[in-house]
């Protein structure tokens, strides 16, 4: 039936445009750089949340939706010294997603000063349409190879490093430390290094906390009929590129149930991802917390590729607050 259709998940197709271009630089051997910032499990963790993945299609008027085709985690990290760490993972669940799809993807930043190592992993089957996602099934290397990023950022330079590697088996989001710890195996990189332009956040996550930090922010000062966020911009680097992220239309909602959980106060942006060397464009809208604990925490992610095709991340009740 085509209201079967393959759920693509979120993460995967949002940093799909960032990961395949620009066309990679020549292979270069290992990786010319060591990790000097601690890892994420050095880190205490101060905020965990937890979501759930459901993908809505509409082949005609109507959207039909299945819910819980997925997880989703974010994961909040701070030293006393300052050092920060942001985690997002995320995946759909071959066992309960539509044609066993297995779409999955992790980021980490480790930011301390103006200094970030980040890591990304995502799986590499790029099923675009229910014929693909079908003839997929049945091909048991599906799901091994995987595509890597390492990256270092300093204050003055950006120096990224990738490979697509079979990882030997089939492996899901719930095979993140067996994929990492694959990682640290590979020898053949494709390596990129360039100046760091001036005023880029050194990574995603960093760049969209800072976003939703600022409406945050803004609100703080304004009644909700009075209400105004004016769009913002700001650059992120990935692979050794500057990227832009733009927030827009941000308003404020009330009294909204999400995931079994009622929110008084909620603030909902739209947000596109641009790539200024292609033009390339990104869409996505988060509806995120105003108050207390949840304050610049999504409570919703959604991503629709295609008029008749939508992707969402919920958040799983109870909502944590921050420690």
């Amino acid at each position: 039936m085509f209201y079967r259709v393959v759920v693509l998940l979120f993460f995967g197709l949002l940093v799909i445009p960032l990961v395949a271009s620009p066309p990679p630089a020549a292979p270069q051997g290992p990786s010319a750089y060591e990790h000097s910032l601690p890892t994420p499990n050095e880190l205490p963790v101060v905020a965990e949340y937890h979501y759930r993945l459901s993908g809505s299609a509409r082949p005609f008027l109507f959207w039909i939706t299945r819910d819980n085709v997925g997880s989703g985690r974010m994961t909040w990290r701070r030293s006393s010294n300052g050092t920060l760490a942001f985690e997002l993972l995320m995946g759909s669940d071959p066992e309960r997603a539509p044609f066993k799809a297995n779409r999955w993807g992790y980021i980490r930043e480790v930011v301390q000063g103006d200094s970030a190592e980040l890591v990304a992993v995502k799986s590499d089957t790029e099923e675009e349409t229910i014929a693909e996602a079908k003839a997929s099934v049945n091909q048991p290397s599906r799901d091994r190879g995987l595509t890597f990023i390492r990256e270092h950022v300093s204050p003055h330079e950006t120096r990224a490093a990738s490979a697509v590697v079979d990882v030997g088996r089939a492996a899901t989001y719930r095979d993140l430390d067996f994929v990492l710890d694959r990682m640290s195996s590979i020898h053949e990189w494709e390596e990129r290094v360039r100046t760091r332009p001036l005023s880029t956040r050194p990574g995603f996550l960093v760049a969209l906390t800072e976003l939703m930090q600022s409406g945050v922010d803004a609100s703080k000062s304004a009644q909700d009929a009075s209400f105004r966020y004016p769009s913002r911009t700001v650059l992120f680097i990935h692979r050794a590129m500057a990227y832009e992220l733009r927030q827009s239309d941000v308003e404020v909602m009330r009294d909204e149930t999400f995931g079994g959980q009622r929110y008084a106060r909620l603030l909902h942006g739209a947000f596109r991802i641009r790539n200024p060397s292609t033009n390339y464009q990104s869409h996505f809208w988060v509806t995120y917390g105003l108050d207390n604990g949840l304050a610049a925490v999504p409570v919703r992610i959604t991503y629709q590729p295609r008029w008749w095709l939508r992707t969402q991340l919920t958040l799983e009740p109870p909502a944590s607050a921050f420690k």
